[in-house]
């Protein structure tokens, strides 16, 4: 008697369970013959359906599954019992599911146990153009594999940070480099050499050893410099405060200096514009100044574009046309030199300014104002 009772409760639990995992709402129709079809609500569509489907056949919804769909674990022959066996065998047989031998007998698991594994190997490329998936794939999987290709052909080279490609001396920022002092280089106007555009203010080892924007560097270090390439693939495989020799060409002459390098992250550049002082200002267009070779000589200059009327600039007499080779006691011979020393001037004091107008050599005072 308490056999039974056990029984009809554990059967009473197992309905019970596999009702709250299909939906409640049901609906019930007269089908043919007059039986009574009962009929559920997809949740997730609302569509109408014969109770005990798993899958809503409108949206393909999973309306959940009952007791009878678990399935026990098998092993196979010489292998440890496991924990979980134990469980398993007190699992009833009509909530299980049958086995493999049970439903195909024995001879399938014996060819299972029988045969050998065979090792993985390399899909070759014809096996790949006769199988799917190359038919199968579309253009987006071409391109994706497109750029993975060209990534391991070129080494990443194309996916390299920005950092990479800024900075002064063209090289990566990420790690300290060799560093003295100048804002960029250029290739040379004619013949070999690294041009520099800046020299960075006012206590770099370029600056202390009289280097200035629109020298050319012709040799680093006892090696010839072609163009602003080779320049700084020299400067990024020079160590961090190693001595130089470096020649180069001024006004078509050659000179001759010595610096020793410094660590890019031990230099800070000087802000002018956050001294009590202030920036120096002229009173010029940036955008409107040209590098141009003075005629008859062999140096070069900046010519001037629009002087602002009503600036320090043009009330000191600078006027459009101009072209400065020298500005508070340094040479100028590029753009962002002239730049580099308007901003070092200090504002209300009174620097000269060198220029060529009409062939005629002037020096012009100029009184500064203030950015």
């Amino acid at each position: 008697m308490f056999v039974l009772v056990v029984a009809r409760a554990s059967t009473d639990q197992t309905l019970k369970n596999k009702n709250l995992m299909q939906p409640q709402n049901q609906h019930a129709e007269m089908g043919t013959g007059g039986a009574s079809i009962e009929k559920q609500e997809c949740p997730s569509c609302r569509s109408l359906f014969i109770r005990g489907m798993r899958f809503c056949r409108q949206c393909g919804y999973r309306l959940g599954e009952g007791v009878e769909e678990y399935v026990e674990t098998r092993r196979f022959s010489g292998m440890p019992p496991a924990a979980s066996s134990v469980a398993t065998a007190a699992t009833p047989a009509s909530v299980r599911s049958a086995s493999v031998e049970e439903k195909w007998g024995a001879a399938p698991m014996a060819r299972m146990n029988a045969a050998p594994l065979e090792p993985l190997r390399p899909f070759s490329l014809r096996e790949m153009r006769s199988s799917n998936c190359i038919k199968r794939m579309n253009w987006t999987g071409w391109v994706v594999l497109g750029v993975a290709v060209t990534m391991v052909a070129s080494g990443g080279f194309i996916f390299k940070p920005i950092s990479q490609w800024r900075g002064d001396q063209g090289v990566s920022t990420s790690a300290p480099r060799s560093f003295f002092g100048t804002q960029s280089f250029e290739d040379a106007d004619v013949g070999d050499g690294a041009l520099i555009t800046s020299v960075t203010l006012p206590d770099s080892p370029a600056a202390q050893a009289g280097l200035i924007g629109g020298d050319v560097i012709t040799s680093f270090d006892g090696q010839p410099v072609e163009d602003e390439d080779e320049m700084r693939e020299l400067l990024a495989a020079t160590p961090v405060g190693k001595t130089v020799e470096v020649i180069y060409l001024r006004d078509g002459e050659t000179k001759q200096a010595t610096l020793t390098t410094i660590s890019s992250k031990e230099f800070k550049e000087i802000d002018f514009g956050d001294r009590p002082e202030g920036e120096g200002f002229l009173g010029l267009d940036p955008g409107d100044l040209e590098r141009v070779a003075v005629p008859g000589t062999k140096i070069y200059g900046v010519q001037l574009g629009d002087v602002y009327r009503n600036r320090p600039g043009y009330l000191a007499g600078l006027r459009e046309g101009d072209v400065v080779i020298e500005f508070n006691g340094t040479l100028i011979r590029t753009e962002k030199e002239f730049l580099s020393r308007i901003n070092e001037a200090l504002p209300d004091s009174t620097v000269k300014a060198v220029v060529m107008r009409g062939g005629e050599r002037l020096e012009i005072p100029v009184k500064m104002g203030r950015d």
